[in-house]
């Protein structure tokens, strides 16, 4: 039996909620969006049965992923998102949720994907959401991660430096010191390896990777778009902002 999980769940879960900012976060313009799910597709198939998309927000991704699949699962801990994503319109074959990644009310195997688009950098346990997840996945299911790239120069969620919050970009560099990093950002980079041993310590195998630059959807001309999405083709992909993986439940 799925553990039970209480209903205030945004209240037992502020260390996360504290770190995951603006409301629209990375589905703020379409182009987030059709980038960021176009990477995914280059590593697996986005189509099948039964989805689980965990920290779905205000559902744009929710709503291009209900396309593919028969149903669609989407949970969120923060009610003001939700709601959101109601008062917008939830595709009929999706189903909301306020419930925490870390103790799902799914039954196991219950899955054939489960997505995390701009979510593991916000939890402050992501072996333990990686092992829930592997529980509720079936064999051969597949788990979609899209996460801020450590190799990319610039905190992306800001940083508190002596009590106010400041931008990033003001300190290049900062994210590849990790320690450093981790005491004056709410938020965490990665690795590949480091999805690779997240992975393996949950039952999951690492399958594929790949990087997205920054979309610049509310900055930017055409001809930098192209010029970012050309380099995503070449050797400076890995130093690109965010990094897409897949692993597979064996």
């Amino acid at each position: 039996m799925p553990p039970q999980v209480p209903t205030a769940v945004s209240d037992r879960h502020q260390a996360d909620v504290k770190s995951i900012g603006a409301l629209r976060g990375s589905a703020k313009g379409g182009r987030n969006v059709v980038k960021r799910l176009g990477a995914i597709q280059s590593l697996g198939d986005l189509t099948g049965g039964r989805c689980l998309d965990v920290g779905c927000a205000t559902g744009e991704y929710t709503k291009e992923l209900s396309v593919g699949f028969g149903r669609v699962d989407a949970i969120d801990v923060e009610q003001n998102r939700l709601e959101v994503f109601r008062s917008e319109g939830v595709p009929r074959n999706v189903t909301l949720a306020e419930m925490s990644v870390y103790a799902m009310d799914f039954w196991d195997e219950t899955f054939d994907t489960v997505t995390m688009i701009e979510v593991l950098e916000h939890l402050q346990q992501p072996s333990a959401a990686l092992t829930e997840i592997a529980r509720v996945l079936r064999p051969e299911g597949q788990l979609f991660i899209t996460t801020p790239n450590r190799l990319w120069p610039f905190e992306q969620h800001g940083l508190q430096v002596r009590g106010k919050k400041r931008s990033g970009y003001l300190f290049p560099g900062l994210v590849w010191a990790s320690p450093l990093h981790r005491r004056v950002s709410d938020s965490a980079a990665f690795r590949v390896k480091e999805i690779r041993e997240l992975g393996t310590n949950a039952g999951l195998t690492l399958t594929g990777a790949t990087y997205m630059m920054p979309p610049l959807d509310n900055r930017g001309s055409a001809r930098l778009h192209r010029l970012f999405d050309r380099a995503e083709r070449t050797p400076m992909k890995h130093f690109a902002q965010t990094l897409v993986a897949r692993l597979v439940k064996p």
